[in-house]
């Protein structure tokens, strides 16, 4: 339901070539947002104030821990 209404109201964002971005609008503090990365995209270097969290949905996607696919899900504690 999330989803859906995030679209309705203000659809994906550009997130740097081949990477779209799809902001929630939950409560709370946390930032929550799908994200699509197009196949063969570099997500490049970035950093966050606390964790991040991913849940692969669809696809796959690698960093240096590994390779994730789908029902995978990883934590990084950023600083």
């Amino acid at each position: 339901d999330a989803i859906l209404a995030a679209e309705a109201s203000g659809g994906w964002n550009f997130g740097g070539p081949g990477i779209r971005r799809l902001p929630l609008g939950l409560p709370g503090s946390a930032k929550i947002e799908v994200i699509r990365i197009d196949a063969g995209t570099k997500v490049p270097w970035h950093s966050h104030k606390g964790q991040e969290l991913t849940l692969c949905v669809a696809g796959e996607f690698s960093d240096q821990n590994g390779v994730y696919a789908p029902g995978d899900f990883s934590v990084y504690d950023g600083a």
